[in-house]
């Protein structure tokens, strides 16, 4: 049944940036073909995930998949990942890798691909406006494929009191109203994070701007350590499913564990791209600490 304000399962700081994450890595890119007619490797579509969030230090995953043109058998080759940032002319970062390592043909006459290749998240200098340039070769060296990646990093801020002055209690009847974003628990009354509240600046996101989701909640043990398990969409569609070290996740808002009991206060600031795709995005995150649950978020916003 749907939660009330004064019965709802609690719900917590960790689950909103969690939810923060997840919209940032998973909406916040761009791609394009940076190759020719001539490529062997002819990319229909592309996924971009970066984990725990999309920042310094996060690993990076390209998926590809598409059609093939071969001429010959691939017996070897090679992939280079180049980050460009806005304001250098030249790539701040290099990464190289086995090509067969990373390529699978999924039929036996090898006439469609996936490919996945990973990367480190190098630490922004000027902008924090990236360009990841992914191109393969084969054992003549000759070009494969290429794409182009192009993504923006996001911030964590600390919240202040006067920003959670006008925050309010969320319920599941929120997401009935309006385009979002909604927020409401999905946990359950043994949770260990109570009267949960949440307010998104702006009311409503949008491309190009920055949002910022800040929460307060009442913890009723210390929490030491823990995981967090999130799961985002685009219309339905899964774009991540992933699971983090809770600390870290704690960490990169500005904040340490252990978490002591008590009331904290915590938030994300994250400027949405202009080229940001639009649709409905949904996310879910669950906290647990050994076999107990911390808190479960669910929610959605419309771009």
């Amino acid at each position: 049944p749907p939660s009330t304000p004064h019965s709802q399962p609690a719900t917590m700081k960790l689950a909103v940036l969690a939810f923060a994450a997840l919209v940032a890595s998973a909406s916040a890119f761009q791609w394009d073909s940076c190759g020719s007619r001539y490529d062997r490797l002819k990319t229909a579509s592309l996924k971009f995930e970066a984990w725990p969030s999309l920042s310094a230090g996060s690993t990076a995953s390209i998926y590809t998949e598409g059609s093939t043109d071969l001429h010959s058998p691939l017996e070897s080759g090679s992939y280079n990942v180049r980050i460009y940032e806005e304001g250098h002319a030249h790539p701040i970062h290099n990464e190289v890798g086995d090509l067969m390592s990373v390529l699978h043909f999924n039929d036996a006459k090898q006439t469609a691909f996936t490919m996945n290749i990973s990367y480190t998240l190098p630490a922004a200098t000027t902008s924090g406006n990236f360009t990841a340039s992914v191109a393969t070769t084969d054992q003549s060296h000759s070009i494969y494929s290429c794409v182009e990646v192009r993504y923006v990093y996001g911030e964590a801020v600390e919240v202040t009191d006067l920003m959670m002055a006008d925050a309010v209690a969320v319920t599941e009847e929120d997401a009935q109203v309006g385009d979002g974003p909604h927020f409401w628990s999905c946990g359950g009354a043994g949770d260990l994070l109570k009267n949960m509240q949440v307010k998104i600046t702006p009311s409503t996101p949008v491309k190009g701007q920055p949002v910022t989701i800040a929460a307060s909640g009442d913890i009723t043990q210390t929490i030491t350590n823990g995981t967090v398990h999130y799961v985002a969409a685009l219309d339905g569609i899964q774009l991540i499913s992933k699971t983090d070290a809770l600390c870290d996740l704690v960490k990169k808002a500005g904040k340490e564990c252990p978490l002591t009991k008590g009331t904290q206060t915590i938030g994300v600031t994250y400027t949405i791209p202009s080229w940001a795709p639009g649709g409905n995005y949904s996310a879910k995150a669950v906290a647990h600490t050994g076999a107990e649950e911390i808190t479960c978020l669910q929610g959605w916003f419309k771009l």
